[in-house]
């Protein structure tokens, strides 16, 4: 079968990439050259014609599962996906993070019920633990490629920084992103690798669907208690920065689910996190002398009680001795609930 013949009856097709920095295309020398782009090229040239194919790429750097669950509405249900590729294996670091990754391929099922195909990556030494979204993928029938499988048979083994394949440990240099193009296609020519994952009960306890909302730092919802800039530039990465200690932004959302995205700044300070008048934690944003202002999701909790909730976020001093700065810069705030 032709995988036109799988979407023969769209006049649209929609197609998201969903992961982290392997997918968005870090170190690749242009994005155009990333195995995101070069796979979505690949399928508008096959699926094209007639048809329009919108691809999107929704990859950010430095986040796991969990933010993919997060950003699940804005960022894959929101384009009404026809075919979704998860790609956490490198991010979730092994670690069980199936309670997110189960709970993601729930909320699609709920919402469009698109294709869904697991997407494994590595390390530069082949090391990368993916037997939890094995487990997921053989327990709801999704299919899976293994780009980590495809690199190791591809340089017999050998070590892929030093293949010139990576540009560091886990980052694919073009030569890296061609090989995962390559594995794409092979697989993607097949049409074992369009399923729908299958109605099952929760294999993790808790795992569900959600919905989510983006509460942006330099809108109206936050109030900004003392001397705060913001930017609406890009309108899912505004932001509020302050440089001073004391200074605080308040908000009220109604649900169990609350995420703050961060910037990482060498200059930064620590932030109190109060939810209902109680400290639930202090924040660091930082990374060694990392002065980038990346976007990093960092505090995140999904089992509040069920009604409003008072959340305030509190500029104050660091205890740490090597970091003496004193800027607080939030992204967005997520919040939500489980359906």
């Amino acid at each position: 079968m032709d995988i036109k013949q799988l979407f023969a009856n769209k006049e649209e097709v929609n197609i998201v990439f969903l992961g982290g920095s392997i997918t968005e295309g870090a170190c690749a020398t242009k994005k155009e050259l990333c195995y995101a782009s070069l796979t979505s090229a690949w399928l508008t040239e096959q699926l094209g014609g007639s048809k329009r194919v919108h691809c999107h790429n929704k990859g950010v750097g430095g986040t796991n599962s969990q933010y993919g669950l997060f950003r699940l509405n804005r960022d894959v249900i929101s384009k009404k996906p026809d075919l979704v590729f998860l790609e956490y294996a490198v991010n979730d670091g092994g670690r069980d993070m199936r309670l997110y990754m189960e709970s993601i391929v729930r909320s699609l099922q709920e919402s469009c019920d698109p294709y869904i195909v697991f997407l494994y990556t590595t390390n530069e030494s082949y090391a990368t633990d993916t037997h939890y979204h094995e487990e997921l993928a053989a327990y709801y029938g999704i299919p899976e490629i293994s780009l980590k499988d495809a690199l190791k048979r591809t340089l017999d083994g050998k070590n892929a920084r030093e293949c010139g394949y990576f540009t560091d440990a886990v980052h694919p240099a073009n030569l890296g992103h061609e090989v995962y193009f390559h594995e794409m296609v092979r697989c993607l020519s097949c049409p074992d690798y369009y399923k729908k994952a299958e109605k099952r009960p929760p294999l993790i306890a808790g795992s569900g669907a959600v919905r989510t909302e983006f509460i942006s730092s330099a809108g109206e919802r936050v109030t900004r208690v003392g001397e705060w800039e913001t930017n609406t530039e890009n309108p899912e990465r505004p932001w509020a920065k302050s440089t001073m200690i004391g200074n605080r932004l308040c908000f009220s959302f109604e649900g169990t689910i609350l995420g703050i995205e961060h910037a990482l700044h060498a200059n930064s300070c620590m932030y109190e996190v109060w939810i209902d008048g109680s400290l639930a934690r202090t924040m660091h944003p930082v990374y060694g002398d990392m002065i980038s202002n990346q976007l990093v999701h960092d505090f995140a909790t999904i089992d509040l009680p069920r009604g409003r909730h008072e959340v305030e976020i509190v500029s104050v001093p660091s205890t740490n001795e090597r970091y003496t700065g004193s800027q607080t810069m939030i992204y967005n705030f997520i919040v939500g609930d489980w359906t």
